[in-house]
């Protein structure tokens, strides 16, 4: 008998979060003709001319995937678009899988420091504490600027608050993620530096991890109910890097094909190269070279 009632609850239960389930309102279109007046918004800035113009800003509810070789530039530029971001009021969730998050706030009160109240200050002079006993004195007036304008809208974790059953579910996922926008009071971007490591972190869940991460940025929502962009730091491969290499720094998508999930889930792959001799005269060269929302 009490399995049988068991079962009938259960049975209803079923019943009744089905009807709640599917709902499909959320899924009509907004034709041309219906918005002829609001058309898609800026997304979130690169903070290079050429793409943020191609892409008009990488738009809510995609996945965009900056790659390059180690040291040519791909976490400068994550870094850079956040800070970007955060700026222009946008909240900003950063997952470093590479550097302490102590040090990646280093090089945004650095950036801070340069950009905005411009001072000539080196990542090296605020890391080590070297700096002169006057730019010291205007780093430290300016640090109460950069808690007011910067740390709300910004908050970088590192790998301690994942776990693997975390992220493997969509759900948990969503949860991190609203953590997060409770602490900011808002979320508009995520971004993982870099994803190669969530396949060493986590042995053959790589490309299952990246599918759920993808899933995650078409499916959340904000409070605002507005859906998020996701930037991910790539990897590219030896052999990707040798063949752009002997092409004068052209890059091909198979540079990234030890993940396939990074290629097939990214709706924009921007890929950096940036020679020995390219960082002595601090240039990189930046190709756009998948964008489905347009050429």
């Amino acid at each position: 008998d009490l399995i049988k009632r068991i079962n009938k609850i259960s049975s209803e239960a079923e019943n009744v979060l089905s009807n709640d389930e599917f709902n499909f309102e959320d899924f009509l279109p907004e034709l041309y003709g219906d918005v002829e007046d609001k058309p898609l918004e800026e997304g979130m800035q690169l903070g290079v001319e050429e793409v943020d113009k191609n892409t008009h800003g990488f738009q809510r509810g995609t996945v965009a995937s900056i790659c390059g070789f180690t040291g040519h530039g791909k976490s400068t530029a994550c870094n850079s678009s956040a800070y970007l971001n955060v700026m222009n009021g946008k909240k900003c969730l950063i997952i470093s899988l590479e550097l302490a998050p102590e040090l990646l706030w280093k090089q945004f009160e650095t950036r801070y420091m340069f950009d905005a109240k411009g001072l000539n200050v080196s990542l090296d002079q605020i890391l080590y504490h070297n700096l002169h006993p006057t730019l010291a004195d205007c780093v430290k007036e300016f640090e109460n600027d950069f808690r007011n304008e910067v740390l709300p809208n910004l908050l970088i974790i590192d790998e301690s608050r994942i776990n693997k059953k975390m992220m493997q579910d969509l759900r948990r996922i969503s949860k991190l993620f609203k953590a997060a926008e409770k602490y900011l009071g808002g979320l508009d971007m995520v971004i993982l530096d870099h994803v190669g490591q969530l396949e060493l972190l986590y042995p053959e869940r790589g490309n299952m991890i990246l599918k759920q991460l993808t899933s995650a940025a078409k499916t959340y929502k904000n409070e605002k109910g507005e859906k998020i962009s996701m930037i991910w730091a790539v990897q590219c491969n030896r052999e990707g890097v040798r063949r752009a290499t002997r092409l004068n720094g052209q890059y091909d998508l198979l540079a990234i094909g030890d993940l396939n999930e990074i290629e097939r889930s990214s709706t924009y792959c921007v890929f950096l190269y940036t020679s020995d001799g390219m960082k002595i005269t601090q240039e990189t060269k930046i190709s756009l070279l998948k964008n489905r929302l347009g050429v």
